[in-house]
Order: structure tokens, then sequence, then C-alpha cells
């Protein structure tokens, strides 16, 4: 159960992850892909502080919640996911 609940926040992590190896690349600093990358990494690391790192009271209704119920390594793994982006993206 705990793979059905994740499958959203697997998929904006690694989206995320992607757009921050396309965006952290040296040739890619002035290209297409890093133009559209940029506001993706934004929106996505955005996105997974209220889908992963918040399952309390007012964001109970996203997947991090459901997946800290259905497993606490599952939630640990995409905790430390989106945390290791976040501090990945501010180097």
């Amino acid at each position: 159960m705990a793979g059905v609940t994740a499958a959203g926040a697997v998929a904006v992590l690694a989206l995320g992850w992607v757009a921050h190896l396309v965006t952290a690349s040296t040739d890619a600093a002035s290209t297409a892909s890093a133009v559209v990358a940029a506001p993706v990494l934004f929106f996505a690391r955005f996105l997974l502080i209220f889908d992963v790192l918040l399952p309390a009271f007012p964001v109970t209704a996203f997947a991090g919640r459901r997946v800290l119920e259905a497993s606490r390594p599952a939630s640990a793994v995409l905790a430390l996911g989106t945390v290791g982006l976040w501090v990945a993206s501010l180097m």
C-alpha cells in the first residue's frame, strides 16, 4: 500500500532531481533545457515540502500523511530525498 500512496511524491521527487541535474550541469547554463528546468525545480521543491515533509494537520490530505501511516521507512526515504534535493540545490 505504501507504493501506491507514495507514487505521486516519488514522481515529483524524481522530476525534481532530474531538473536539478539539468540546471547543475556546467554546459547547460543557458540552454533551453536549463531555462525549462529551473522553474520545474523551483515548484518541485516547494511541492515536496507540502507533500512529504508536512504530514501534520493543515496538509493531511496530501501524500505525506498517507505514506507515514502506511510505511515509516518509505516516509523516511522520501523525506531524505527531499532534504537532499534542497541541500543540493542550495549549494
